[in-house]
């Protein structure tokens, strides 16, 4: 039963419902996962009721960090309204706005809270972007960093709140932020958009505010050329089983020869069956102040810092901003460029030489490509449990932030045109809350759809295993899911753009031999491969059966017979050692171990 409390206790209580429902981190959602939808739908109405019981109250006002809490917790408060009864915001809205004598609407921008870019109505969203920066910013993070946007009318508000906020480099966050600032950094490169990466400009500069107000400088040593430098490998993540540590093993073991090699880390994100890669590990605790991380780097006096990936982290994308060493790298564990000036150089694998000009780093393109390294909790490949029937069992084994409004555009058309049943399985990787919002996004698109929770290695593998064919999401794409579908035989249908982040797939399909309508070039081309194998039996089966004939794990988990088995640290050892005359060249973009011209 609603009970009315004044402002500023039912404020309170807001923020720690949301606080609380945004922690959730089972597999089931808000509630058990046997409950049904209408009692799942009747719990998020109960709590949409009461926070519109509160909202429409006459006293109803957010102080500055009330409001940057709920920016950042948005997508939540985006969730609740969407799954609940009732569907929407625009009850809230029809409560606080007015039309004036002359007859023009008049709307209280708060509203936007509630909203997600693809629900916005546009007189609203004009209002919103119209706002001073310190009032339009934390709505932007909130957006751009939580939200999903799975229409084209949300990308374009994406891609119009990345053109308004490039004018926002020298606006100051509040501490309630940062965790936005950092998603935002990330998830822009999700959009379809060209200029989707820009925003980065204005984020690092937020990031360089952050930096001084936390006490954080840069602090570099002197540039020096040693037998045995010191190497810092900055790991967002590093445990076995993650792709951070399948795509990268390869590489990371090779660093020993030439480097004295440290790892820094969270704790959180360590597993120490991965310390074998490393001279020293550094462990920091998850409540680290970013201060405290910065004197672990300092103290390790670095004359490399390594970024396997830049983006999944606050910490990283803080420390990246500034000059820490006198030489500072990152290779695509997150495949986007950082925009960043003291990021010197991204390391680009040879197979992915044409995408260097996507990136405002100096480019290096190693002479090699690299392998994977299989996830150790596999201890044997799982075949078809499911019954045989006439339903066409279709993978999306995509995460969440890839499945793009064009992606699910494509899903919907094939369920309209297939002319056959479809069942589509979305292995999302969303818990709690965000579960529940795609299980509710993705029903009311398809018509027969099973989202999956969050689950260990082998019960997700055995559940692909269960489908017919898979199709891989774009314009970002997968790469260890595409290597998870060639392992399980599955043909899979991928999309390739020149980005890095749209390769992944190609490398696997490729290592692998699968036929080349597979992969695609086009939104069409895809939708027409994706329909080929939905309605020729006989191509899916000729497809599987010779990925399960195939050697598959000796292709993606050795080096290619062309590729030497020292090339990424060889590509490290050239860039340390040449970095003037790198830095000096005019050029951006160098073939490792060619000429470098001045």
């Amino acid at each position: 039963m609603y009970q009315r409390q004044s402002n500023e206790v039912a404020v309170g209580l807001l923020i720690k419902l949301i606080d609380g429902l945004e922690a959730l981190r089972g597999g089931e959602g808000l509630l058990a996962r046997t409950s049904r939808p209408s009692v799942v739908r009747s719990a998020y109405t109960r709590v949409a009721a009461a926070i519109s019981a509160h909202v429409r109250a006459p006293d109803f006002r957010l102080s500055a960090v009330q409001y940057h809490k709920l920016c950042a917790k948005k997508w939540v408060l985006e969730a609740i309204f969407g799954i609940s009864g009732f569907e929407d915001p625009h009850h809230l809205l029809e409560d606080q706005s007015h039309t004036d004598a002359q007859g023009k609407l008049h709307v209280k921008p708060f509203v936007a809270l509630f909203y997600s870019l693809d629900d916005i109505p546009e007189f609203l969203f004009e209002t919103v972007v119209a706002l001073p920066g310190k009032h339009l910013l934390p709505l932007l993070l909130g957006w751009i960093g939580g939200s999903r946007v799975q229409t084209a009318r949300g990308e374009a508000r994406a891609r119009r709140l990345v053109e308004v906020g490039m004018g926002f480099s020298k606006e100051e966050l509040a501490p309630e932020l940062l965790l936005p600032l950092a998603h935002a950094w990330m998830v822009c490169s999700y959009f379809s958009f060209e200029n989707k990466h820009d925003i980065k400009k204005t984020l690092n500069d937020i990031w360089r505010v952050v930096d001084t107000a936390e006490g954080v400088r840069a602090r570099s040593v002197a540039r020096r050329v040693v037998k045995k430098p010191r190497l810092v490998v900055a790991a967002e993540r590093m445990s076995v089983g993650h792709a951070m540590h399948r795509s990268y093993e390869s590489c990371l073991v090779q660093l020993k020869e030439h480097f004295t090699v440290c790892l820094l880390v969270r704790d959180a994100d360590y597993d120490a069956r991965t310390a074998y890669l490393f001279d020293e590990v550094v462990v920091f605790e998850m409540l680290s102040t970013l201060a405290e991380i910065a004197a672990k780097l300092i103290r390790l006096q670095p004359d490399v810092i390594y970024y396997p990936s830049l983006g999944m982290s606050d910490w990283t994308q803080a420390l990246a901003n500034l000059r820490m060493a006198p030489v500072q790298f990152m290779t695509l564990g997150h495949p986007a460029t950082s925009m960043s000036d003291t990021v010197d150089y991204v390391l680009l694998q040879r197979c992915h030489e044409e995408a260097a000009n996507t990136f405002s780093e100096k480019v290096l393109v190693r002479r090699g490509s690299g392998t994977h390294s299989p996830n150790s909790k596999l201890t044997a490949i799982p075949t078809r449990t499911r019954p045989a029937d006439n339903i066409v069992h279709v993978a999306a084994n995509s995460n969440l932030m890839k499945l793009s409004a064009r992606f699910l555009a494509v899903c919907v058309r094939l369920q309209q045109e297939a002319g056959r049943p479809l069942h589509f399985h979305f292995f999302t990787s969303a818990v709690g809350v965000r579960l529940d919002d795609m299980r509710n996004r993705l029903t009311a698109l398809l018509q027969n759809v099973t989202v999956y929770e969050s689950a260990d290695y082998p019960i997700f593998m055995q559940n692909v295993a269960n489908c017919d064919m898979a199709m891989a999401a774009f314009p970002f794409g997968n790469t260890n899911s595409a290597v998870d579908t060639a392992l399980l035989g599955i043909p899979s249908v991928a999309y390739r753009a020149a980005e890095v982040l749209s390769m992944g797939d190609q490398d696997i399909m490729k290592g692998v031999g699968l036929p080349d309508w597979l992969l695609t070039s086009s939104d069409e081309e895809y939708f027409q491969a994706a329909l080929r194998l939905v309605q020729d039996d006989k191509v899916r089966t000729e497809i599987s059966d010779y990925l399960k004939q195939c050697d598959v794990a000796g292709r993606l988990f050795s080096l290619p017979p062309d590729e030497e088995p020292n090339e990424f640290v060889d590509a490290v050892w050239w860039m340390y050692q040449e970095h003037e005359k790198l830095q000096a060249s005019q050029q951006r973009i160098f073939k490792v171990g060619e000429t470098i011209p001045a």
